[in-house]
């Protein structure tokens, strides 16, 4: 029988699985380009989100995304594979000559994804099963703010009782 979780009265909705995974390539890919002097700040990624937030504001670019898409359980197990979405946005202005980054950081963040079942505590388990797919996409609003994303599609393992709330 699966667990019924337990939530605190101050529970905040925030997804744990996606915040754990989120923070950490945040931080290992930042790892990486602290010693490119090109960044301003020394960050490649400047802030996330652990949704898929459609109000960004542009001063909170270069952003990472990490949200669930699905989830697949199978035979009444306690866990599931969750597919998630990892999106990389850059946001600049028609004007400026900005190169696109998206595809050095996106091999980053999949080397850092796949290295984290390799330290000594794994923050989660990747579900290799379907593999990582990679997408690149640009959009130019209407103020001439050119938006730029690459996109990997990935998929972790999960547990349906979020003990972890207690």
């Amino acid at each position: 029988m699966i667990e019924r979780p337990q939530f605190p009265n101050d529970f905040d909705f925030q997804d744990h699985d996606t915040s754990i995974v989120a923070k950490y390539l945040f931080n290992e890919t930042n790892k990486t380009f602290e010693n490119v002097t090109a960044l301003p700040n020394r960050q490649i990624i400047k802030s996330y989100r652990t949704w898929n937030d459609i109000a960004i504001p542009l001063i909170d670019y270069p952003v990472l995304k990490v949200y669930a898409v699905s989830e697949l359980v199978k035979d009444n197990q306690p866990f599931s594979a969750t597919s998630l979405t990892i999106a990389y946005g850059l946001a600049f202005t028609v004007k400026q000559k900005v190169p696109d980054v998206s595809r050095f950081v996106v091999k980053e963040l999949v080397r850092n994804l796949s290295n984290a079942a390799f330290e000594d505590a794994p923050k989660f388990q990747l579900d290799w099963t379907n593999g990582l797919r990679v997408t690149y996409e640009t959009f130019l609003s209407p103020e001439n703010t050119v938006y730029k994303y690459a996109t990997i599609d990935a998929a972790i393992m999960t547990h349906l009782s979020d003990t972890c709330y207690v």
